[in-house]
């Protein structure tokens, strides 16, 4: 479920089917990516932005629905869309998902027509070595609480 306001159908009527995709979560958190003058702010961030109970959420900074359109940070941006990631699997909020994707030019562009094979067209977000260490670093982490954060 895509929210988003004025929508007939949210987030919160899925809750008790299982984990919902938290969409909130990448448009609050790449802005403060994109103005690094707003790094201070994500001290606070999780539930008491108005997220969805962080059992429930399913994190990301980009997907299959946002990468061409909606997503203020995508591969494109470089390593300050890396750093975002970063910090979504350094932050106990939901369970995270990494994109891993294709380079595209157009909105309706589809893969490359040879074999995933990471490089040149083939983006593989997922492989990139912070990306990869940090989900190591969340599985040993877990859900401890953000600490000694500073602005």
């Amino acid at each position: 479920v895509i929210s988003g306001s004025g929508e007939a159908v949210t987030p919160e009527m899925y809750l008790n089917n299982g984990h919902v995709s938290e969409f909130n979560f990448a448009r609050q958190l790449a802005p403060n990516f994109k103005d690094e003058n707003k790094l201070c702010y994500l001290d606070s961030f999780g539930p008491s932005w108005g997220f969805i109970d962080s059992s429930k959420a399913v994190t990301f900074m980009d997907n299959h629905d946002t990468q061409r359109g909606e997503a203020v940070l995508t591969y494109k941006d470089g390593d300050v869309y890396y750093l975002a990631n970063v910090f979504m699997l350094a932050t106990q909020y939901g369970y995270p998902k990494v994109m891993s994707s294709y380079a595209f030019d157009s909105h309706d562009q589809g893969p490359p027509s040879y074999p995933v094979t990471c490089g040149n067209d083939w983006i593989c977000e997922h492989r990139r070595p912070e990306v990869a260490n940090m989900v190591a670093w969340r599985k040993t982490a877990g859900d401890s609480a953000m600490k000694n954060f500073v602005k």
